[in-house]
């Protein structure tokens, strides 16, 4: 059998391929599947954007406006193109062979994410938008600078337009982060940082992504408004590699005291050894959630049973007086962790950098699950470092603390 012959024996090839994480594509075969069909897509975009806008308030109308315009403009000729280019799996050998064979290599990862999470994002954005479209004007409304209202609207703007726009949407909408201080922040990724942990069990690209956003770009501080503080307590909800309790040790110094809560045993076992040199943080190796539980969880194909427990729970049990700064990026759990808060928000209001991106309706539930919690007694504000609506916290001050 030729190899071209083979590689259109998509049975066979795609069984060899999917034990190894891998999916294979061709061009005229990506444009075959039922999802996304350009032309469909595009029309279906435009006419629920359109509806939309009947549905909605003063901003978000405008905004939609914006989105429409850009879509209409919208080089449909390079949409396949655009996607097929978004992984480059080509310097490997086996990708060089399919090449030869008029196809190409990505991961089943990004294969998934391309076919179907992109319509999934703009299906269930759209939704949001016409059913809650006044919520998020008083939410837009709430925010107290430009830097925050310019990362709502690029959140809306990125969850409408990716299948559009993968790679180019700076070049399309003005982004929070400058290409300048993008660049000049990947230029240090690529030179390294000697301070910058090693970070035992992280991939490269995953420590490079970690020094960008959390350390160069600072997504989970904003300097003056919400940050920590030198003898803060701190909770970091969602350890993982424990990136971010060594960057808060950074600034609650040893008077100060940082709990990094990871459930999932692989993660913790790294994030034990990775902190084990700075004093002033604790690994715990528990979930935070909105009641107690004992659940099996995967993440990135590993399986780990955890267990959950509450932020009151927590404190209560660990007799702790106060919690200044609670950061939190749970995969989607951040409102049941917030509601296992509710008496440790009201006694100690903490400073908040709360990930609201995981899901196209957290803005607004988190925003106004927080708002029940603290009232007009708070500022709100949003920073977003990575030009898509992905890494994109909500902060929330305390106005005691202003």
């Amino acid at each position: 059998m030729s190899l071209k012959s083979f590689i259109r024996d998509k049975v066979k090839i795609n069984s060899f391929l999917e034990k190894r994480g891998l999916r294979l594509i061709t061009a005229e075969g990506y444009q075959r599947m039922q999802y996304p069909a350009r032309s469909v897509f595009l029309k279906n975009t435009l006419d629920a954007l359109r509806a939309s806008k009947k549905t909605t308030t003063p901003h978000l109308n405008a905004l939609l406006e914006e989105i429409a315009d850009a879509v209409v403009t919208f080089p449909a000729e390079s949409y396949w193109q655009n996607i097929l280019d978004a992984e480059n799996q080509e310097e490997t050998i086996l990708a060089k062979i399919v090449k030869r064979a008029g196809a190409k290599l990505l991961s089943l990862y990004n294969f998934h994410k391309f076919q179907h999470y992109p319509h999934h994002e703009f299906l269930e954005t759209v939704r949001e938008v016409q059913q809650a479209g006044a919520d998020l004007e008083v939410i837009y409304n709430r925010l107290s600078d430009d830097n925050s209202r310019l990362a709502f609207d690029n959140m809306f703007r990125s969850r409408l337009t990716y299948p559009f726009f993968p790679n180019t949407l700076e070049s399309v909408f003005p982004m929070p982060v400058s290409l300048e201080t993008m660049q000049a922040a990947q230029d240090v990724v690529k030179k390294g940082m000697p301070d910058f942990p090693t970070l035992q069990g992280a991939t490269r690209n995953e420590r490079d992504f970690f020094l960008l956003t959390t350390w160069l770009l600072e997504q989970y501080r904003i300097p003056g408004r919400c940050e920590v503080a030198d003898g803060d307590v701190v909770f970091d909800v969602g350890g993982c590699f424990g990136e971010t309790a060594i960057y808060f040790s950074r600034f609650c110094g040893n008077a100060g005291k940082v709990f990094t809560f990871e459930p999932h045993a692989y993660f913790f076992s790294h994030l034990k050894h990775n902190v084990v040199n700075f004093p002033a943080i604790q690994p715990v190796n528990v979930g935070l959630g909105s009641e107690p539980a004992e659940i099996t969880m995967s993440f990135n194909a590993k399986t780990s049973c955890a267990t959950i427990t509450t932020i009151d729970r927590f404190v209560e049990s660990s007799n702790l007086q106060r919690v200044d700064f609670i950061k939190m990026d749970i995969e989607g759990i951040e409102r049941d962790a917030l509601k296992g808060a509710t008496n440790t928000l009201k006694k100690m209001r903490p400073k908040l950098a709360i990930s609201v991106y995981h899901l196209p309706d957290d803005i607004r539930v988190i925003s106004h699950l927080i708002f029940d919690i603290y009232g007009d007694d708070c500022e709100f504000y949003m920073k977003n470092v990575t030009n898509t609506y992905s890494e994109t916290i909500l902060f929330v001050v305390p106005k005691i603390l202003c």
